[in-house]
């Protein structure tokens, strides 16, 4: 199970299979779409931090996410990968 964060302070639990490589022995976890890898925030507020959509001043998203971890999405080569 993983704790997913949306707009307005919601939290959600969602399931995530995981899969044994018959090969290697490997564990994979299938995620959603609506979720990135290792962050509890909805992958479409990570994105409109960092396309500049959402900021300290967004109504909705005053106080969540907080600025620092803004500013460490914005520096994050990983996630430049998602625009």
């Amino acid at each position: 199970m993983r704790i997913v964060r949306t707009k307005g302070r919601k939290t959600s639990w969602v399931k995530v299979n995981r899969f044994r490589c018959p090969s290697c022995g490997q564990i994979r976890r299938e995620l959603p779409d609506y979720i990135s890898r290792y962050k509890q925030y909805e992958a479409e507020v990570i994105r409109g931090v960092l396309e500049g959509f959402i900021t300290c001043e967004t109504y909705g998203y005053e106080d969540y996410p907080c600025e620092m971890t803004m500013a460490r999405w914005k520096n994050s080569q990983e996630l430049q990968l998602l625009l």
